[in-house]
């Protein structure tokens, strides 16, 4: 028979009792002396089995059970790890456990004067579901407060702050960093011939077609109106170019359904890269904006590059 001190008693006839809650106490040893059977249905053990058990034993079963903890992360060896380097370093520790069964525990670890160390737990299921529909909510109104309504591209304010980011990474790791500013050519006429519902096809047209030549950890925005902007982490000079072809050529090749056969969109581009010793991410803006306009000046539907003549690598 386990001898108990009087204080484990007195915690034992208050906490344990028909508790619907998750309930035991550990040794100084961290053998588990008793528990309840929530504790057991927690931890996919009958109660009787699990007393005796080290600490340790029960959470390797809980692992690797498909009836027990939820564990939020891909290496559970080094959130193992960080459990074993928490235990027993603090008179007590709260943290939250997570049922396969969709309920949410706030547990509370006491540890003794004598070693002795006594779980307690509270379900906070109704909690953490407020909790998720409020973070999913904030979620889905910072996408959509980062998003242009019209393309689903990202909006001016939002890129600019990816700019900076990546702006500060490229100068970090000193990898090269390119940005593209693009402009529909000619797209008051697309508006004054077709109207603005004609213009917003023309928008969504352009930015799908925009995305297809992208790789997928470059960052598409519109900026305004027919003014767009692309961001290509490591990205080199002529690495830059040769995606600013791409980009002119296919968008060169757009069909509008429901417009003329001989109408057909067209975008002048400016680049620029860190190469070129750009020392701020407004000063690369500005920049790509000049090549952009000499592109426009030089006949429009081509690109042209920071300092650089205009030019298509068509001719």
């Amino acid at each position: 028979m386990v001898d108990l001190s009087p204080q484990l008693i007195q915690i034992i006839a208050a906490e344990f009792r028909d508790n619907p809650h998750p309930r035991a106490i550990f040794a100084p040893d961290d053998t588990l002396l008793i528990c309840n059977s929530a504790y057991g249905i927690a931890y996919d053990q009958s109660p009787e089995s699990l007393v005796g058990q080290h600490w340790q034993q029960i959470i390797d079963h809980a692992l690797a059970s498909p009836n027990s903890l939820v564990i939020q992360t891909p290496d559970r060896h080094h959130w193992l790890a960080q459990a074993k380097q928490r235990r027993r370093q603090q008179a007590s520790l709260s943290y939250d456990i997570n049922l396969t069964d969709g309920r949410w525990f706030v547990c509370q670890e006491q540890l003794l004067d004598d070693g002795h160390l006594v779980l307690t737990s509270q379900e906070i299921t109704r909690q953490k579901q407020t909790e998720f529909k409020l973070l999913e909510t904030m979620g889905k109104l910072e996408y959509l407060a980062s998003r242009d309504s019209l393309t689903s591209l990202l909006n001016r304010r939002y890129f600019l702050e990816i700019l900076s980011q990546e702006y500060e990474r490229s100068q970090r790791d000193k990898n090269s960093l390119t940005l593209l500013a693009l402009d529909i050519d000619h797209f008051k006429a697309v508006n004054d011939t077709y109207g603005h519902n004609g213009g917003d096809v023309v928008l969504k047209l352009f930015s799908a077609r925009l995305l297809t030549h992208l790789r997928n950890y470059d960052t598409a925005a519109r900026i305004g109106g027919e003014e767009f902007a692309v961001l290509l982490p490591n990205t080199t000079e002529d690495q830059g170019k040769r995606i600013a072809e791409r980009i002119r050529m296919g968008i060169e090749n757009i069909v509008v359904p429901g417009f003329d056969q001989d109408f057909s969109i067209t975008t002048s581009i400016g680049g620029v890269s860190t190469q070129d010793y750009i020392g701020s991410p407004e000063q690369l803006m500005a920049e790509a904006d000049k090549a952009l306009y000499q592109s426009k000046g030089a006949g429009r539907n081509q690109w042209a590059w920071c300092n650089q003549p205009s030019q298509s690598m068509m001719g």
